[in-house]
């Protein structure tokens, strides 16, 4: 698994993933119709959980220890983990 979290491809794979999720988080407007809310929240979702699953290889990968010392991997578990707090709540709401 280490092999596989560090390698270009799995990083440049994130980074695709990244740029995919600022695109639909920059397509949110105000007044959208129904059906671009429901598509907009899909992929939020699923971008979510993709995050969720970087974030959980790359712990396995690396192990707890070193991936704590990569400051940019705690901000990125932060990220996540506020992003599934807002999720929880979000349905929980509805």
């Amino acid at each position: 698994m280490y092999r596989t979290v560090t390698a270009p491809g799995f990083n440049f794979f994130i980074f695709i993933l990244i740029l995919l999720n600022t695109l639909v988080l920059a397509m949110d407007d105000f007044n959208q119709n129904p059906t671009k809310t429901v598509i907009i929240n899909v992929a939020n979702q699923v971008f979510t959980w993709g995050f969720f699953l970087e974030m959980c290889l790359k712990v396995w990968g690396l192990g707890p220890r070193n991936y704590v010392k990569d400051s940019f991997n705690m901000f990125d578990a932060f990220v996540v983990t506020i992003s599934i707090i807002d999720w929880v709540i979000a349905i929980t709401i509805d």
